[in-house]
């Protein structure tokens, strides 16, 4: 609100509106803003705000992407909210004025588009409509009228779709054989969903990123995945519910036909493998707990850390235990420390922690399992279990590529005794990982394509993370504290990502800021029992280049190397 001597005194024949903007004397303008060092920002209009499933969105920032796209006429776009009854939410419409006409360059403006919105605000639009030029309401001062468009809008009829056929198919339908190719079928569902979305994407591909891209939202992709488990009979199991599997229309037809090959061993995953999961972290507390003696070795991070293994560590006189759990944050190092501390039978005098950078995201809530654990959650600040939300339970990516170890995993897990994860109950040791892992063979693994099972997962869980977590970084520094109390000598490593899953993660998120962050942190700190080592990459610590079983998680031969590397020079 404002008042000025200059200031009108009433709208030109129209008491209501006068009556509701100008009261006693003040001018209720509809502006969002905000103060800053005694500077007002103005960041929107309050009526054209659109509330998108409780995310704010301003329509000036989309606009201004939409006008930056070649064949856009720029100033002549408008980004509007249009009620959804049936979501309960608004959505979010794009309409844009151009000059071209050839439907195929409109669908590369309109791909492009959604990309680039997707990918800077991740709201995916529910249309990009296209107009002619002049089509848009303008105001008597020049500026576009969101409330005349959004009503033009309403009275459209819906874009013409390229493809009428129902999702759904009858009953009757057969599904398909394991040995069929699905690729088309695939494609053809998904171009269905688009379509019915009032999208007409002629030049979706097998190979063309979906979420990643933009081009769909979660909720899309879940419609995708009920269309197929109706249409073919298969059930998506929950670990095959992960974006690095379902980025692209071949990849999730990859999974369909490993569905189909081995139907009873999903089926029984299904039963068992959420359960391992929710106690992973209390499994190992627990195998610690039953361990005779005591170590002077901890190994701690996260699943890129399972496979350094004890056996090495014993080569330089430790008797170690690997603790390292699925999505290990910074305070699940805090308390399993604690816990170790309280119950080992021995003097602890090494740690050794693997860093993920996104280990301190303030994107990232805590994680369920640590919550539900038992024997950890008595170590955390209560206050922060109250005002975190529960995390989704998480499980990896399967594959079934080796039909022999397949077989073994299916027979354990008849007797209930299995998961997709084994460790040495003395050591905590990886045994095997998955169904795709080379288990105990510590030869080295050729990734061919190291971008294809992790490069989606990580644009998406960057995009959240704009900043390191004050919450984490307290926890941290209360773990390094313990350390020095303790007289343990701690060695801080950075987990390493294959090269070119590194080079893409820095490119295209902020991943390479929030690298550089920790390492000055690491960089400025001068305590004697603490030694860092930048190893963003195997490279730099003499790896081999392709030794991945995917972009982010390394092969056994690499993890000897690296902890070779460790050891070597800070043995006590």
């Amino acid at each position: 609100v404002f008042k000025a001597p200059c200031m009108f005194n009433e709208y030109y024949k129209n008491p209501t509106v006068t009556a509701r903007d100008l009261i006693n004397g003040w001018f209720h303008t509809g502006d969002l803003g905000y103060v800053s060092h005694n500077h007002l920002f103005v960041t929107g209009r309050k009526k054209d705000l659109i509330i998108l499933a409780g995310k704010n969105i301003y329509p000036q920032d989309i606009e201004s992407m939409v006008n930056e796209t070649e064949g856009v006429i720029p100033g002549r776009c408008v980004a509007i909210g249009v009620e959804n009854e049936e979501k309960g939410t608004e959505e979010l419409v794009v309409i844009a004025e151009t000059n071209v006409v050839d439907p195929h360059e409109l669908n590369k403006m309109k791909e492009k588009l959604y990309e680039r919105i997707a990918g800077q605000t991740e709201v995916v639009p529910a249309e990009i409509r296209f107009v002619p030029h002049k089509w848009l309401h303008k105001s008597s001062s020049g500026k576009i009228a969101r409330k005349a468009n959004r009503l033009r809008y309403n009275q459209l009829p819906p874009e013409k779709s390229v493809l009428s056929e129902n999702v759904k198919p009858t009953s009757a339908s057969p599904p398909l054989e394991p040995e069929k190719n699905v690729d088309e079928e695939v494609l053809s569902i998904i171009k269905l969903i688009l379509s019915n979305k009032r999208l007409s994407f002629t030049e979706l591909k097998h190979d063309t990123a979906l979420l990643t891209s933009g081009l769909i939202d979660s909720l899309t992709l879940a419609e995708v995945i009920a269309a197929l488990e109706y249409k073919l009979s298969i059930e998506f199991p929950p670990s095959m519910l992960n974006v690095n599997y379902l980025n692209t229309p071949r990849q999730i037809a990859d999974v369909i036909q490993k569905l189909m090959k081995h139907p009873e061993l999903f089926r029984a995953l299904r039963s068992t493998v959420s359960t391992h999961y929710t106690n992973e972290r209390d499994g190992k507390c627990e195998y610690f707990l039953a361990r005779q003696d005591g170590i002077n070795l901890l190994i701690l991070g996260s699943s890129k850390a399972v496979r350094l293994t004890t056996d090495i560590a014993s080569k330089y006189g430790y008797t170690g235990f690997n603790f390292a759990v699925n999505s290990a944050r910074a305070e699940d190092w805090y308390a399993i420390l604690k816990f170790v501390l309280q119950h080992n039978k021995a003097s602890l005098r090494k740690v050794i922690l693997g860093v993920d950078i996104e280990s301190f995201s303030n994107g990232v809530v805590m994680d369920r399992r640590l919550r539900d654990s038992k024997y950890l959650v008595k170590y955390l600040n209560p206050e922060d279990l109250t005002t975190s939300k529960i995390a989704n339970k998480h499980t990896p990516p399967m594959e079934l590529n080796d039909k022999s170890l397949a077989d073994i995993i299916l027979e354990n897990l008849k007797i209930g005794d299995v998961r997709d994860e084994i460790y040495n109950p003395e050591t905590g040791d990886h045994i095997t990982s998955r169904i795709d892992s080379p288990g105990n063979d510590r030869s080295p693994v050729v990734l061919k394509n190291p971008l294809e099972r992790s490069s989606a997962e990580y644009l998406m869980r960057m995009r959240n993370f704009t900043e390191i977590s004050s919450v984490r970084m307290e926890y941290f520094i209360q773990f390094v504290e313990l350390c020095a109390e303790n007289g343990i000598q701690l060695l801080i490593y950075l987990s390493p990502l294959h090269k070119k899953l590194h080079q893409q993660i820095v490119e295209n998120t902020e991943y390479g800021s929030r690298l550089k962050d920790f390492k000055r942190l690491m960089d400025s700190t001068s305590l004697p029992f603490l030694k860092f080592f930048y190893t963003p990459t195997v490279d730099t610590f003499g790896g081999l280049e392709d030794d991945f079983l995917n972009g982010a998680h390394m092969g056994r031969a690499n993890a000897d190397i690296l902890l070779e590397k460790l050891l070597q020079e800070n043995t006590d």
